[in-house]
């Protein structure tokens, strides 16, 4: 599974403006089809080392989301209120595919995929969520007050973000950069070059912009969903989440009541593993996709 088929950079002109996807059409026709949905800041090519290999048994999209990668949507960071807006753009892409479909997510991206598995029963066949940005159920109740207050700005996630550096002089300097911050130390090389690639623009005057604009990863850390618990409740789907044991973003006790919340779902907890496990471990999730979507490895 070391092979890489490259995909189809494609574009989805929907009722909320224009999108750019990955889609890998080389597996059997009427092989299940599977959507990847990508972490807040990244992009869909990040994820190419990951769902390349299962291309030969899978049919894969993967849509760059609003202000992100190659997506010309519009991205109002002050319009961004919670993800419900992600949800809404992917069921529109969905909606164009018009055949059911298997989902999996790496970070918020997972938590869409959960939103969609409850809103859209009819369209989502299995969910497969990574690194989910839930927590605690005591903490999202600080979390509503905290946005009610306004206070959920100020995050030092969100905060981070919105000072992050804009514009580049070269690709390298970007990659330099990246693989020296201490939070992508266990992401292999790799996939820090393919979110450099899928996700930033050279400008007239020959800078490096990174498509998804400091104000906008800000914005979207800040507008976490806070009623992520009551819509797991109304996922029926069969559903696995993957964890890293290591992570600061899905804790133990977060595990526990997801396990307890959603009916049937396989927990795979990874030794060692952070919040990047996607990246970590793509062997293991990998197998979990496959096993997802009913096919053999």
């Amino acid at each position: 599974m070391n092979s890489i088929i490259e995909p189809e950079r494609k574009t989805f002109n929907g009722p909320r403006g224009e999108f750019s996807y990955l889609h890998w059409n080389k597996a059997p026709k009427g092989a299940p089809v599977l959507h990847f949905s990508h972490a807040n800041g990244f992009n869909a090519y990040t994820y190419r080392h990951l769902l390349a290999p299962l291309a030969d048994k899978l049919e894969i999209y993967a849509l760059d989301d609003r202000g992100h990668g190659l997506s010309s949507a519009p991205a109002d960071p002050a319009q961004l209120k919670n993800w419900d807006t992600y949800r809404n753009d992917q069921t529109a892409f969905f909606e164009s595919l018009d055949k059911p479909i298997y989902l999996a997510g790496h970070s918020r991206g997972a938590v869409v995929g959960m939103q969609l598995a409850s809103s859209r029963p009819d369209m989502v066949k299995g969910l497969l969520m990574i690194e989910p940005v839930i927590f605690p159920y005591g903490w999202m109740q600080l979390w509503k007050i905290a946005r009610l207050s306004g206070l959920h700005h100020k995050i030092p996630i969100a905060k981070r973000a919105a000072r992050r550096k804009a514009l580049w002089p070269d690709t390298e300097a970007i990659f330099k950069r990246f693989s020296n911050l201490k939070v992508f130390a266990t992401i292999p090389e790799e996939y820090i070059r393919d979110y450099i690639e899928g996700g930033s623009k050279t400008l007239p005057d020959g800078q490096i912009a990174l498509s998804c604009k400091p104000a906008w990863e800000a914005a979207s850390f800040a507008s976490v969903s806070h009623n992520s618990w009551s819509r797991a409740k109304k996922v029926k789907c069969p559903s696995t989440c993957i964890y890293g044991l290591k992570s600061d973003t899905f804790l133990a006790d977060a595990a526990s009541r997801l396990a307890r919340t959603i009916n049937g779902i396989k927990m795979l907890g990874i030794e060692g593993a952070t919040h990047f496990v996607a990246m970590e471990h793509a062997e293991t999730v990998r197998r979990e996709m496959l096993s997802l979507c009913g096919v053999d490895e």
